[in-house]
């Protein structure tokens, strides 16, 4: 069964995680998000791309049950493709929304906000950065990215706390950056992905605005301590 379900609405890509029941982040899914945000980098959507889940859920993180129980040498590439993807979403050279269907827990949050708008239904849905609570730590470009698109006030309350919030919380914090209808979410999210590519100057100052933070970005990769705390 394939993990991500890719298609094109007009010169828009979607691409929807599909590893049910929660979309919950293992090796082979991580490795097949990077395959096509790869493939996206050399070859970019004129439309940008909409990252969105199915079922009730956009991601619920990093799967705690298959994870743990990987080899020394699946640790190390887990780490190294999660930073990689994360990088790689932050830096795509087109606009990128993430409509965030469901709950986003943990990694599945940090995927939403290497996004470069994030788009949530009015509905019974909770966003959260949970590892604090779980006792798993952060790759190192997973909390670069977190510190860059966060504010101080929401740093505190999701990632020392681990609270867990409600759209209408998320986007008052700025984890979000648009509530709407549920059955509009993903007409809203291509739209969005139009309008923003429809910006002439788009690319050339998404790359500017985004030039320190993607050399960092690189550098946190290649020093990550977490390879060696993960075995």
């Amino acid at each position: 069964m394939p993990l991500l379900d890719q298609s094109r609405a007009g010169d828009t890509a979607l691409l929807r995680l599909d590893r049910p029941p929660v979309n919950a982040i293992d090796l082979e899914l991580i490795r097949a998000l990077r395959a096509v945000l790869e493939a996206a980098t050399g070859a970019p959507p004129a439309g940008g791309l909409v990252l969105t889940g199915t079922g009730g859920a956009f991601s619920a993180g990093v799967d705690v049950k298959a994870v743990p129980g990987y080899g020394d040498i699946e640790k190390i590439a887990m780490v190294n493709e999660i930073n990689h993807v994360v990088r790689l979403l932050y830096t795509l050279p087109v606009p990128t929304v993430a409509a965030l269907n469901g709950h986003a827990l943990g990694g599945g949050l940090v995927l939403a906000l290497a996004c470069d708008w994030r788009i949530a239904p009015d509905a019974d849905l909770r966003l959260g950065l949970t590892e604090v609570t779980a006792g798993v730590p952060f790759p190192a470009v997973a909390m670069e990215i977190v510190r860059a698109e966060l504010t101080p006030t929401a740093l505190r309350a999701l990632v020392l706390t681990g609270q867990v919030v409600a759209p209408g919380a998320a986007l008052g914090l700025g984890v979000v950056d648009e509530l709407v209808p549920a059955d509009t979410l993903r007409e809203r999210a291509l739209g969005r992905a139009r309008e923003l590519a429809a910006l002439r100057g788009y690319a050339a100052v998404k790359r500017g605005l985004r030039a320190g933070i993607a050399a960092r970005l690189v550098e946190a990769a290649r020093n990550d301590p977490l390879r060696e705390r993960w075995v």
